[in-house]
């Protein structure tokens, strides 16, 4: 049922815990006690589980360039300065009481604070310098592409005001965008900075088509499906079976696209067939979707609970006991800080800067899931 009159889709959030489960396992050890039919298979995981992180690009760039294209689609206009006030709300409160925390902590224990780090980390800089939480540098890509892309689509508007689709220009550009990233990593093999901007640029045009040739896009994916699947595999076998520390150039450059065109047929499989919104699917999945609605917070703090999990039990404790300590910890940990401080922060963004698309996500998909008070997009 909605919250708030924000209605949830049960295939993103299920999105949402696949990515975030991905970090989680590529970024613990494999404890050394562990059974011999888990360790394969945690070591296929924990060699891909990176691309957890480009699946978080993709779905960033489909939810959030899909909000401002049904604004537009709605009332003809962009209010910019009220959309990135409510994508504030949503991020800069759990972010910075995350690094407040940390700062304290090291004070009270008498160690010294690298200020020029964590001044990065405040300026959403971590991808072009050094920040103080290894994890975090996804954060500055997302936010650097919030802000980029909000204004991008604000000003097309302003030029092509009237237009039934002022973004038509979007495609062409966003696959000479694709192009120049990989002539500048089959040269120079760089993925640092904006590197990863295609991942998103991929979430906008499966936004773009979703939102302004809906019929189409459904039609062409129901008739499609085994191609996408086909898609799909193919694009993330070479993370799960190459580790990416021996990428050659060419994987590099290659490797990536195949990533989130498999993560974007993915996601359209999801939103245009919903394989998971009815039976059991829903019953099955309810779960590991309640799970992927807190994914914000469970990124931001799993680190954390990673290196109490190492201090506390070292690698010579029961598998059992490290794992348990591990998802479970960083699990009820971001839940326990996303309503401590993310539910509070998105009641007083509603009532300060309320949703012009009163439905929210259901603009994008109409698809209710139920549960707890939840934070929104």
């Amino acid at each position: 049922m909605p919250v708030d009159g924000v209605r949830r889709s049960l295939e993103l959030d299920v999105l949402r815990f696949l990515a975030v489960a991905l970090v989680l396992i590529q970024h613990f050890w494999i404890p050394g006690d562990a059974p011999s039919w888990l360790k394969p298979l945690m070591q296929v995981l924990g060699r891909g589980g990176w691309v957890g992180v480009e699946l978080f690009f993709v779905l960033s760039g489909f939810l959030i360039s899909g909000l401002l294209f049904s604004e537009y689609r709605r009332f003809g206009t962009i209010k910019a300065a009220r959309f990135l006030a409510r994508r504030a709300f949503k991020i800069y409160p759990a972010f910075y009481a995350f690094i407040v925390f940390w700062i304290l902590v090291a004070l009270r224990a008498g160690l010294p604070v690298p200020w020029d780090k964590v001044l990065s980390e405040v300026l959403f800089l971590q991808n072009f310098r050094e920040g103080w939480r290894p994890h975090t540098w996804s954060l500055g890509v997302e936010e650097q592409f919030y802000i980029g892309f909000t204004l991008l689509a604000w000003w097309t508007v302003r030029r092509r005001l009237g237009s039934a689709d002022p973004f038509g220009w979007f495609p062409k550009w966003s696959l000479l965008v694709g192009l120049l990233l990989l002539g500048l990593r089959l040269a120079w093999g760089w993925d640092g900075g904006l590197m990863r901007v295609d991942a998103l640029l991929c979430g906008v045009l499966l936004a773009y088509a979703y939102q302004f040739h809906r019929e189409i896009l459904e039609g062409w994916v129901k008739r499609r499906r085994l191609l996408l699947v086909g898609i799909m595999v193919a694009g993330l076998v070479l993370p799960f079976t190459v580790d990416k520390k021996q990428w050659t150039r060419v994987e590099e450059a290659v490797g990536h696209p195949g990533i989130y065109l498999g993560f974007g047929a993915m996601l359209l499989l999801c939103v245009c067939m919903k394989p998971l919104s009815a039976g059991w699917g829903a019953v099955i999945c309810r779960p590991f979707s309640l799970i992927g609605v807190w994914s914000y917070s469970i990124y931001l703090w799993h680190w954390d609970v990673m290196l109490l999990a190492y201090r506390f039990f070292g690698k010579e404790s029961h598998w059992l006991l490290q794992y348990t300590f591990y998802f479970v910890g960083s699990i009820c940990l971001g839940v326990f800080m996303a309503q401590l401080v993310e539910c509070p922060a998105l009641k007083l963004r509603d009532r300060l800067f309320p949703s012009r698309t009163s439905n929210a996500v259901s603009t994008i998909l109409r698809n209710p899931s139920s549960g707890p008070v939840r934070p929104r997009d």
